[in-house]
């Protein structure tokens, strides 16, 4: 067994006098761009002393491995666990997007403020909605706002909605898989020396001891993989899910747009007040552009519906209450 020794590492030291500059007989001498060598000078060299120490230790470790001292690891579950700390870290950066589904539980939706997207936060040309809340046609791209002042408390119930009625492992934060994934690296180094031995003792056939020999020193590097292959593959699917939910989303709100233009419509073509067809004076017929009686001069104006048969009364269109009102200014 060979014997490494890695011996010491010094970094050296570093003495930076910045000093703030001073003035002499000839002007002023600043020490402010001489600082600012020193101290891009030290970031290179602990760039590069960081690079050399990195390179120093991954031979280290490498030559543990080539040798055989560290129990349960070599080259290739090395590299099936390096795999997994990428996939868990792609899961992590893409998880910062839809963070605010977290606490959509527990705080009151009015006051909400948030968002959750996914894309580069620009919206694409063919998407449906408004500049905050859209969602993309040809792919999974998507944008749900919770500040928006108009539909804002309205969007987060509906995200909430939808996390009510999927799966709960859709909403697993990544962290957890992470951290099942770092249990299993943990674990792989003592597994294989605790479970082999069971195996040892039993009678079977050399292809056989041989399948579970390597069958027992990858499981825990197995399933690492297989826990960050989930974090990945399950935040794909909770983004195919939050763009269904958008796609609802800007078609109920462009639906509560278009009721709202046609409510509006309406009632602007409506006054607030009803009118007699007839004149409940004198009996007289008044046309539907009428206020007052033309033979009596009574109010036309219904102050009370508890009498009068169905279809006795009716509304003054706006548009024909500004014809009066023009007539009358000609008259004037």
């Amino acid at each position: 067994m060979a014997a490494f020794s890695g011996g010491g590492f010094g970094g050296g030291g570093f003495h930076g006098s910045g000093g703030g500059g001073h003035y002499g007989h000839y002007g002023y001498y600043g020490g402010d761009d001489e600082y600012g060598n020193h101290v891009v000078g030290a970031m290179v060299y602990m760039t590069i002393g960081g690079i050399v120490f990195s390179v120093m230790l991954f031979s280290f470790v490498a030559g543990l491995i080539y040798e055989g001292v560290i129990p349960g690891l070599n080259f290739i579950n090395l590299a099936i666990f390096v795999a997994s700390v990428v996939m868990h870290i792609v899961a992590l950066i893409q998880s910062g997007r839809t963070a605010d589904i977290r606490n959509i539980e527990y705080v009151d939706l009015n006051k909400f403020a948030g968002k959750i997207w996914n894309g580069n936060g620009y919206r694409p040309r063919n998407a449906k909605g408004d500049k905050r809340t859209w969602a993309s046609v040809n792919d999974k791209r998507y944008s749900i706002s919770f500040f928006d002042r108009e539909f804002g408390a309205e969007n987060a119930k509906k995200v909430l909605e939808t996390k009510l009625r999927t799966p709960k492992i859709l909403w697993v934060k990544p962290s957890l898989w992470l951290k099942l994934s770092i249990g299993c690296f943990i674990v792989n180094f003592f597994f294989y020396e605790a479970v082999i031995p069971v195996f040892e003792n039993m009678i079977m056939t050399d292809i056989a001891f041989a399948f579970i020999d390597e069958f027992v020193f990858y499981l825990m590097s197995v399933l690492s993989l297989l826990f960050a292959v989930a974090a990945v593959v399950i935040f794909i699917a909770k983004d195919n899910v939050l763009h269904e939910c958008a796609l609802r989303i800007v078609e109920d709100n462009v639906a509560f747009e278009e009721r709202y233009k046609t409510e509006s419509a309406i009632s602007s073509m409506l006054s607030e007040k009803w009118y007699h067809n007839s004149c409940p004076n004198c009996g007289a017929p008044a046309s539907k552009v009428l206020k007052n009686c033309l033979s009596c001069g009574s109010s036309l104006e219904v102050l009370s519906f508890e009498t009068g048969a169905p279809g006795a009364v009716h509304r003054l269109s706006l548009a024909d209450e500004k014809g009066k009102e023009a007539k009358k200014e000609k008259t004037k």
